[in-house]
């Protein structure tokens, strides 16, 4: 009788357990529509993460800060990373500015997140 020698057979599964947390960097545009006088903006919160000026619990990392002098028809651009845990994540940020006459505007952007696994 001969005994042939066998190859071993094995393998691996790797498979979606769960989708936990993720950070998203989102950036933020605030347009001066004004075509008469600078604005200044005072603040930028996010209904989600409150103010994203500061790191703090969820916003993770920061470029935005305030106050800004923001020109006619000029613009201000910021970044910031915030970490949520599941799938999906709307949120809308707000931001409050005034001109010379301290009147006050607060215009709002969102925006909705899909984060999944593929």
């Amino acid at each position: 009788m001969t005994v042939s020698d066998i190859a071993p057979t094995a393998s691996v599964v790797k498979s979606l357990d769960s989708l936990l947390c993720s950070t998203v960097r989102y950036q933020v545009k605030v347009n001066n529509l004004d075509v008469a006088e600078a604005l200044t903006l005072s603040a930028l919160n996010d209904d989600q993460f409150g103010s994203i000026t500061t790191v703090h619990d969820h916003v993770l990392a920061t470029t935005c800060t305030v106050p800004q002098t923001i020109a006619t028809s000029g613009n201000y651009t910021c970044t910031f990373d915030a970490g949520f845990c599941g799938g999906t994540h709307t949120n809308t940020v707000t931001g409050t500015l005034n001109d010379s006459e301290n009147n006050t505007i607060s215009p709002t952007g969102g925006v909705t997140v899909n984060v999944s696994a593929q």
